[in-house]
């Protein structure tokens, strides 16, 4: 009956993330992607780094985000600073601080930021909607352009009708606009009609009822859309580390028991050989991948590893808390049963991921509770190892 709960869990946690089923999720810290990905992706961390193509959407949310190489597909972003220098296939979706684009687009792109840039040579096939305090345009839009700003300066192309409403209106004499324009500033008609020049080949309309977003809005709109992308990044994140938890400490018997008799018997020496993995495994995997027969060995270990890395968090929580077991607890007390352990290391999780976000102090505990751990895992695998070679 146990495992057959045990196995309903499980598949209900598999069903809850089911819409994501066929694609690839990362959530670090710092990811920095270098290999090219199938299928659609969600992306989660401080600082993301897009070196490489995603053949599929891709959903990032973090404080720095950089996309150097094409998305196929549609592109969604929330983040504090946002560069996006690949093309992209299909639509483009972004609320950040800071926001530059930088790559052609074959579908709409849409916009709300602080600070928008689109940059010259930049082609945008459908439709440019923005929302910022800050926003320049210098690229082409073959679609139609709205643009609602503090400040605006306008020194592209447009194949179709412009709407602008900004307090402050700039307009290049090189820009292009084949559409009518409707707009809304502060300066006069003359003035405007002046700024505007003959860069304009339809009529020009002024909106007497427009006005711009305040200060106030664009970052109470902003922190609205960060808010939520954020929020459903996380509820995904704790169901996807449940699952593992869950796998990791229902499928394993005496493992993460052996490791805490090592985690008691020395924490800094595990907090060393737990270090000198991280460091010295990249290194073994490079001279196995620098011989022309070694490469399969130095990719399956570097695989290895990658998985070992994407683990640090959930392993750890488990372990400390199995710690917390063996050698807090009063030895009168009952075992704790296999779903106490999953939940209490859960909590453990999102502790470590609060604790992760005080800058030096609390990344040195993480850091440190991570390589203490990994030793002591370490240990126990060298000692299994011992009994079947």
């Amino acid at each position: 009956m146990k495992r057959l709960f045990s196995f309903s869990f499980i598949l209900l946690l598999l069903v809850a993330i089911a819409p994501v089923q066929a694609a690839t999720y990362i959530n670090e810290d710092m990811l920095h992607v270098e290999s090219p990905i199938s299928g659609d992706t969600y992306a989660a961390g401080g600082k993301v780094m897009f070196d490489e193509a995603v053949n599929g959407d891709l959903i990032v949310a973090g404080g720095d985000i950089s996309i150097n190489d094409r998305v196929d597909e549609d592109l969604m972003i929330a983040g504090g600073q946002i560069r996006v220098r690949g093309s992209v296939g299909d639509d483009i979706r972004i609320a950040g601080g800071e926001i530059e684009i930088g790559g052609n687009v074959r579908g709409d792109v849409i916009v709300f930021g602080g600070r928008v840039e689109i940059l010259d040579g930049v082609t945008i096939s459908g439709d440019l909607v923005v929302s910022g305090g800050d926003v320049t345009m210098n690229g082409t839009v073959l679609g139609k352009t709205t643009i609602n700003a503090g400040t605006a300066y306008f020194g592209g192309a447009t194949s179709g009708d412009v709407t602008v409403v900004a307090k402050n209106l700039t307009v290049d004499p090189s820009a292009r606009i084949r559409g009518n324009v409707s707009y809304w500033t502060d300066t006069t008609m003359t003035e405007t009609e002046n700024i505007f020049g003959d860069t304009v080949t339809g009529t020009i309309t002024f909106m007497d009822d427009a006005a711009p977003l305040s200060e106030r809005e664009v970052h109470t709109g902003l922190a609205a859309a960060l808010g939520i992308i954020f929020a459903a990044s996380t509820v995904y994140s704790i169901l996807a580390t449940l699952l593992i938890i869950a796998i990791a400490i229902l499928c394993t018997r005496t493992y993460f028991t052996d490791g805490v008799s090592y985690l008691a018997s020395g924490v800094w020496l595990n907090a060393f050989y737990g270090l000198m993995y991280f460091i010295a495994t990249p290194i073994i995997a490079a001279l196995f991948l620098v011989t022309l027969i070694g490469i399969p060995v130095g990719a399956i270990i570097l695989a290895l590893y990658a998985i070992t890395i994407a683990l640090t968090k959930p392993l750890t929580a488990i372990l400390l808390t199995k710690y917390w077991e063996q050698t807090k607890r009063p030895k009168k007390a009952k075992p704790l049963g296999n779903w106490h352990l999953i939940f209490l290391s859960l909590c453990v999780f999102v502790g470590m991921k609060v604790l992760s976000f005080v800058p030096i102090v609390g990344w040195l505990a993480v850091f440190f509770a991570i390589c203490a751990s990994y030793g002591a895992l370490l240990r126990t695998e060298y000692a299994k190892f011992l009994k079947v070679r």
